[in-house]
């Protein structure tokens, strides 16, 4: 019997020109994720610098996460988190702001 692996969560930190005046915006992609207790979440930093902040700390153990441009970062949802909404933040470099999702971009646990 073949054991089906979990699809990755991998959420994109990408920049984009958002107006006339060439004005760089930063957006997760995507903005909205489901994930499981103990399941994975890797963030990629494209073309910027990251600090992401969680203001609930048990969601991840940390608090603030930094990401170098062009690299990953690989967080692991705890276990003993309650079911739930939880946002963060995320702040790009590049554009000396924060990023969008959909909304503010969040986690929900099932």
């Amino acid at each position: 019997m073949k054991t089906q692996q979990a699809e990755k969560k991998i959420l994109k930190i990408v920049l984009r020109e958002q107006n006339s005046n060439n004005r760089k915006r930063a957006f997760v992609i995507p903005g909205n994720i489901t994930v499981e207790r103990g399941e994975d979440v890797t963030w990629e930093a494209g073309e910027t610098d990251l600090v992401m902040f969680f203001p609930n700390q048990r969601l991840l153990g940390i608090d603030k996460i930094v990401v170098k441009s062009g690299e990953t970062r690989t967080e692991t949802i705890n276990e003993n988190i309650d079911s739930g909404i939880y946002p963060y933040a995320v702040y790009t470099a590049e554009t000396n702001d924060f990023a969008e999702g959909n909304s503010t971009p969040r986690m929900t646990i099932k």
